[in-house]
């Protein structure tokens, strides 16, 4: 086989290979105890919890944490980000949260993306 055919198909399957591990690390999300997710700066995180101090402000914005047996974090999902979920659950609710870790004054909270029941 010529050289040049074997670099090709090289670099061929080298590209496909990054887009694919590239597509899979973007569509993964980390289920975890919610002691957890201060190693997930940054990423996508999926924690299960039970609801507690939830208030939502006067721009509809909406503020509440979730604890499981490990901690607690705050948890915010924005007016904008359209998640219907957020304005029917209260306090004592067991749900699930996706959204990204990030720092906030000192402290954690997940930036929501999706809430499920």
């Amino acid at each position: 086989m010529d050289n040049s055919l074997i670099l090709k198909i090289s670099i061929t399957i080298a590209i496909i290979g990054i887009i694919g591990l590239y597509a899979f690390t973007s569509i993964s999300v980390n289920q975890m105890e919610v002691s957890k997710i201060v190693d997930f700066m940054g990423e996508r995180v999926t924690v299960e919890g039970t609801v507690d101090k939830y208030y939502t402000s006067k721009d509809g914005h909406v503020f509440f944490d979730i604890y499981d047996f490990s901690g607690s974090v705050d948890v915010v999902a924005f007016r904008n980000s359209n998640i219907e979920e957020a304005y029917t659950i209260k306090d004592g609710d067991k749900i699930k949260v996706t959204g990204k870790v990030q720092e906030y004054k000192g402290g954690l909270e997940i930036i929501v993306s999706k809430i499920d029941s």
